[in-house]
């Protein structure tokens, strides 16, 4: 008997609470029943609807909502599953474990069921009070007054999760079954007991282009491709043979429409009850991408990836492959150039590293152009290029050869609407037998590969080095002394930085030509080598910016230089208005910190930067960059003063004259040496010195030798001037005397 019947039997009330009700209905007053069997009736209904609660408490979760779906009634179970305690229920909604999954038109057909009386079943996915969710499997049952409206809501659950997720396991193992056979490229066939074929699938049918029927048989064989076709025929009639499995086999298939691809075939011996073989089932699946990505990745590790060109490791490969053949065959001479394209980097600097990339594409291509097919043309890296040529009869191959890439080169490249000359140092290492190399100088015996290149390398080193008007040169052996010579000067140059017990400043006195006498000192450095003795800047210097030694050794000589003139100023009061200039590199000039490094310099040593006087060369400027501005004010606001030196021989360009902060021009000794010897010369000088005063800046001679130079360089109203015929430079005690006198430098006497 359910609630509805208890209610319309026993009373007019509505039920109102679940658990009420029943128990309540113990106390309803049998009046006007007079039959006691009504009564028996009553108490076995009562204790089925206790047993039928007991029995749903136990296995269920129980709710109870009104009308509004506001709930007021929730046993154990639902307070154990969904962790809220039964106040926390009570007079909640059941949005409270509303997880989301369920869209808002799910809601809606459970109440519109439910309110018109229907008992909706469905299953649910809660929330937990702790996040967890959970699946329930849920009858709705409406309880409906006389006029069959709803009053209440009786809920019965049954926790599902466990099985929720077995079926989503399921269904997802399913859809990876399905898709794995969806995308399934295998193609599969069935042969007989001798290897005929019986049977293909369709994929089998794409994968080689032919209908079923032309495979039967031996039908497939017409679908290998003729240059694997023994090859895969032994292998898979050697397997039939022996009663083995047909292993994994790549071959390549010719399709009717021409077309190849490749594929990997398997096939498994099945046997008869007998345990005889009674045929095979095989598959074969399309490999062509993973071939093609094998051929590109053998390329790639063979190849460059900007240029195409062989790389590195090809190049040796092959060089090693021609120094087995001059073994063998000892009148054979192969050559290797090396190239180094220049001032890649300026054009990346300049235009970005993508216009560099497309010109390195285009100098690779003019290369390729300047060769014959059998020849090796590879890319090392950076702006290095090989070249590799076989088969020549002497020296003069290999020069045609380079002086066609010369000419090559020399047309402009035309990169982005930019217009780019390039030039190239190309080394030449001639390479044969070692009886060829007793007979002629020029060849060289190698055994191995990376000695060619590194002979190479060592000719093109001295191409940049002697600025070789060819553009090439080809190894000698005294090239390689000078490579091991200028490798232990490094080595020994890099030990003299450390330790700087070897180096020495000297300084050699800078006169104003207004008073005749000293007007500062310019700090020269040399080094004082263990082995080869003393060694001027120009020995050493070049080797310290290709290094990078440059930077601490100039640290160095600004530190040793500023304290130097320090101590002149507090031992002789009239050194206080003299400057010490110092020469900074362009890699010194360049690093970021050397502003914060003469800070520290003038604060250690107490020297004022108006002192301090930076001598830069005009190539230093090139850059033109805002930061190179900015140093440059700073620097002035510390009033350290800026000199640009060698004027007039490098890189000049009037707009860093008028933009930077610049003191004076310092005029070369080049023009110096050349007064009364060339009349366009005094030109020139005049030029300069009058190019500078018209700029607010001081004009300084150096190298001043003769009497007659000192005195035209008066007439031209240059400010300061330098050189051995006032004062070879010094070291600092004689320096020190120079100052200590105190009188003007008597000129006439040095003629």
């Amino acid at each position: 008997m359910n609630a509805r019947k208890v209610q319309e039997q026993y009373s007019t009330e509505p039920i109102e609470n679940y658990e009420l009700s029943v128990i309540e209905l113990k106390t309803y007053s049998c009046k006007g029943i007079k039959c006691s069997k009504v009564e028996d009736r009553l108490q076995t209904t009562l204790k089925e609807l206790s047993d039928i609660k007991y029995a749903l408490d136990q296995a269920a979760i129980i709710a109870i909502s009104d009308p509004n779906g506001i709930i007021n009634y929730v046993n154990d179970k639902f307070c154990v599953i969904s962790g809220y305690s039964r106040d926390e229920l009570l007079g909640q909604s059941f949005t409270l474990l509303n997880s989301g999954y369920h869209s808002r038109e799910f809601f809606q057909q459970l109440w519109l069921t439910i309110s018109q009386g229907k008992v909706w079943q469905g299953e649910i996915k809660d929330r937990a009070k702790d996040g967890r969710d959970y699946w329930v499997s849920s009858t709705v049952v409406p309880f409906l007054n006389d006029q069959g409206r709803p009053i209440q809501y009786l809920t019965i659950q049954f926790e599902i999760t466990e099985r929720k997720l077995a079926e989503a396991a399921l269904r997802e193992s399913k859809n990876q079954y399905q898709t794995l056979v969806n995308l399934s490229p295998v193609g599969i066939f069935c042969t007989d007991a001798l290897g005929q074929y019986i049977q293909v699938n369709d994929r089998w049918c794409q994968l080689n282009g032919v209908e079923p029927r032309e495979a039967m048989g031996e039908g497939w064989v017409r679908t290998i491709h003729p240059e694997d076709r023994v090859r895969v025929l032994t292998e898979w009639y050697q397997a039939v043979a022996k009663n083995l499995s047909f292993g994994s086999c790549e071959y390549r298939i010719l399709r009717p429409d021409g077309t190849v691809a490749w594929v990997i075939a398997q096939a498994t011996a099945e046997t008869g009850r007998s345990g005889s073989t009674i045929g095979y089932v095989g598959a074969i699946a399309d490999i062509t991408e993973r071939k093609q990505v094998e051929e590109q990745l053998r390329h790639y590790a063979w190849h460059d990836a900007l240029t195409g060109l062989p790389n590195r490791a090809l190049f040796l490969r092959r060089l090693e492959a021609a120094i087995a053949t001059v073994k063998q065959y000892p009148r054979r001479l192969f050559a290797v150039l090396f190239l180094d394209l220049d001032r890649l980097k300026q054009i990346n600097d300049s235009l970005g590293h993508l216009a560099g990339d497309r010109l390195l594409v285009a100098f690779a291509e003019r290369l390729s152009n300047c060769l014959r097919p059998s020849d090796t043309v590879a890319r090392l890296g950076g702006d290095e290029f090989t070249i590799l040529l076989e088969n020549i009869s002497d020296v003069r191959d290999v020069t045609f050869v380079a002086e066609r890439i010369v000419k090559a080169i020399a047309h402009p490249f035309y990169i982005e609407g930019h217009e780019i000359f390039a030039s190239a140092s190309i080394g030449i290492v001639l390479s044969g037998s070692p009886r060829a190399s007793v007979t002629n100088s020029l060849i060289a015996a190698h055994d191995e590969a990376t000695h060619v290149l590194r002979d190479a390398d060592t000719a093109m080193y001295c191409v940049k080095q002697q600025r070789t008007l060819t553009g090439y040169a080809v190894f000698n052996p005294k090239m390689y002394d000078r490579a091991i010579e200028s490798l232990q000067l490094e080595n020994d140059l890099r030990k003299a930085v450390e330790n700087r017990r070897e180096f020495v400043i000297q300084y050699q006195p800078i006169f104003s030509l207004v008073t005749g006498r000293i007007s500062g000192f310019e700090a020269l450095l040399r080094w004082q080598h263990p082995q080869r003795g003393q060694l001027l800047p120009s020995e050493f210097i070049p080797l310290a910016e290709d290094t990078g030694l440059i930077v601490p050794l100039g640290r160095w000589v600004l530190a040793q230089a500023a304290l130097q003139m320090r101590i002149w100023q507090l031992a002789f009061p009239t050194a206080i208005s003299l400057t010490m200039s110092v020469n900074i590199s362009p890699k010194q000039f360049l690093h970021p910190r050397l502003v914060q490094e003469i800070d520290k310099i003038l604060w250690e040593t107490g020297l004022n930067g108006n002192c301090l006087k930076l001598e830069i060369t005009e190539s230093t400027l090139i850059d033109d960059s805002e930061e190179t501005a900015l140093m440059l004010q700073q620097l002035r606001e510390r009033q350290v003063g800026l000199c640009i030196e060698d004027f007039g021989t490098g890189y000049s360009s009037l707009s860093h004259l008028t933009r930077f902060p610049l003191n004076s021009l310092k005029i070369d000794r080049s023009f110096v040496s050349q007064i009364g010897k060339q009349s366009h010369n005094a030109a020139i000088l005049w030029t300069i010195v009058n190019l500078a005063h018209n700029l607010g800046m001081d004009a300084i001679a150096e190298g001043v030798e003769t009497a007659r130079q000192l005195e035209h360089l008066k007439k031209l109203k240059c400010e300061q001037v330098q050189g051995n015929y006032l004062s070879p430079p010094v070291d600092a005690n004689a320096a020190g005397l120079l100052l200590a006198a105190g009188r003007k430098q008597q000129m006439e006497y040095r003629d």
